[in-house]
């Protein structure tokens, strides 16, 4: 097994790590750790800052520095805080390896191993099927203050919605705490006649314009979202501002869903969903499943994604009708027509969207954007 380190803490001396598993997580993890990876209200990194509150993080980059500490598989959804020092030690779930303890950052060949309680995730649809429990888990384990605000419709618990103090609701909101927690952090906007039922949750500066926000959703900072969306995780910077349905969905950054722009998540027949993975074709043994969308990815309006589709990172297409199961990076073209996307013109438009929200492509970011399209320009010819 082949581990790439990442050193993200120093005063106590933790460690994450991305084991081979990143490649199922495909395309998400083209343009991000697999540590980045949102489930609930924050990302595998930022729930391991929170239960080490202690230390602060001093790099993300790619390092193979070894040295003596807690290494955490950043695969891992886990609220036990494992004791940083100590004999070397192998913490497992489910047969998987969660943690260790090592002195040379090596995993310990003659180690005590611990069952631990914890959630790795293998698939991006584990992600969506979890993100219920998890934000409930993530709900008990934030400390804030509970403000009711006049003029909102509330439903169930009011203890269980938790509004900042500077996000913004407008009248003729209505919010739904009677199967879960709803949590809408700094700067939202909740505006009429949106509708949310937690468990939810709403994240910073996101704008929600008179949308159906169904139980299950974590929508991610700077999102823009209108119409219907259900059980679906939404990573940041990225908008469906308009009507159209999209349903246990992982939706990665900079993506822009054109009006009308819907997903399929349950066959007619109701049989469980497979899916065109890079790694090979996976039977999900789910009944629902929608798609896994890549970052800078962009749909024109109108269109159709089939039950279970994956389309890759920077995507661009339009004239409507339904698109396939699997459709790779850097495709350009309507649902018939597809042919490959020009570098210097995906990069483009990269550059004046993540201008628009103040953001500017570092030059390891366009490195790596780069290398991919060459890999896939490659194969393709």
């Amino acid at each position: 097994m082949v581990f790439k380190f990442y050193e993200v803490m120093v005063k106590s001396k933790v460690y994450i790590y991305e084991d081979d598993g990143w490649k199922n997580l495909l395309p998400l993890t083209n343009l991000n750790p697999v540590f980045e990876l949102v489930c609930g209200l924050w990302s595998v990194i930022e729930r391991v800052k929170k239960i080490y509150s202690e230390v602060t993080p001093v790099s993300r980059m790619h390092r193979n520095k070894r040295g003596k500490g807690l290494y955490i598989n950043g695969r891992a959804i886990l609220y036990d805080r494992l004791a940083v020092e100590g004999d070397e030690e192998i913490f497992t779930c489910n047969n998987e390896i969660v943690s260790f303890r090592s002195k040379d950052g090596r995993l310990p060949s003659k180690a005590r191993i611990t069952q631990v309680q914890a959630f790795l995730f293998k698939y991006p649809w584990d992600l969506i099927r979890i993100n219920r429990e998890i934000i409930r888990r993530d709900f008990e384990h934030t400390n804030y203050n509970q403000r009711y605000t006049k003029g909102i419709s509330i439903d169930g618990d009011i203890e269980l919605c938790f509004i900042d103090d500077e996000s913004k609701i407008f009248k003729g909101v209505y919010l739904n705490t009677e199967n879960g927690p709803i949590y809408i952090d700094r700067g939202a906007q909740i505006r009429p006649l949106t509708v949310i039922y937690g468990p939810s949750y709403i994240g910073q500066g996101a704008i929600i314009d008179g949308a159906k926000i169904r139980e299950g959703c974590s929508i991610g900072k700077g999102c823009r979202i209108g119409g219907e969306v259900e059980e679906s995780i939404f990573l940041s910077y990225s908008n469906k501002h308009h009507d159209g349905f999209v349903g246990h969905s992982y939706i990665g950054r900079w993506v822009n869903l054109g009006a009308l722009t819907t997903t399929s998540d349950l066959k007619n027949t109701y049989e469980k969903i497979e899916v065109d993975l890079p790694s090979g074709k996976i039977n999900t043994n789910l009944l629902k499943f929608g798609s896994i969308i890549g970052e800078h990815t962009k749909t024109g309006i109108g269109t159709l994604l089939t039950t279970g589709c994956v389309i890759g990172i920077f995507c661009n297409l339009y004239g409507g009708g339904t698109f396939g199961r699997y459709i790779e990076s850097f495709s350009r073209g309507t649902y018939n027509d597809l042919s490959l996307h020009r570098l210097d013109k995906a990069l483009e438009t990269a550059r004046k969207v993540m201008q628009r929200r103040g953001i500017k492509p570092t030059k390891q970011y366009i490195e790596r954007i780069t290398s991919i399209f060459k890999q896939i320009s490659s194969t393709s010819e």
